[in-house]
């Protein structure tokens, strides 16, 4: 399996009647301003609702796939956030496949390059491998009340 798009947007539409996808206000940068009084940013979570698109293709499409998924969120230092866990299905006859995630909120530690990464393994496999890696710039900055 190939991972050809990923992007973080704010939304995304599916047109009904083409079912093509619109990806709205895509994410490479985030401003957040806290208040000077609440230095304390560490482990918030900020209810900034986005969305997570990826297009895979699999050339394999004389049967049913089956993929476990999970998309990953660390910080900029390197560490682990959270993750969503979840299963794509690849229907015979289906070369590429459309998925979306919705994420209610963001944790954010400190400022700086937040990842975001997808990664799959077949049904029948241990190993996850990582398709794809989405950056997200973070700045914080504070304002005096």
């Amino acid at each position: 399996m190939k991972n050809i798009l990923s992007a973080l947007c704010l939304r995304s539409i599916i047109d009904q009647e083409t079912n093509n996808i619109s990806l709205i206000d895509c994410l490479e940068q985030l401003n957040i301003q806290i208040n000077e009084s609440d230095k304390t940013v560490k482990d918030k979570v900020f209810p900034i609702a986005f969305d997570f698109v990826s297009i895979f293709v699999d050339e394999n499409i004389k049967k049913e796939r089956k993929f476990d998924f999970i998309l990953e969120t660390v910080d900029g230092k390197k560490e682990k956030l959270g993750e969503i866990k979840g299963q794509i299905v690849m229907k015979e006859g289906i070369k590429r496949m459309r998925h979306r995630i919705k994420i209610p909120g963001l944790k954010i530690i400190d400022s700086g390059t937040y990842l975001f990464k997808i990664k799959y393994k077949k049904m029948d496999e241990e190993i996850f491998v990582e398709l794809a890696e989405i950056p997200l710039e973070v700045n914080i900055s504070y304002k005096l009340m």
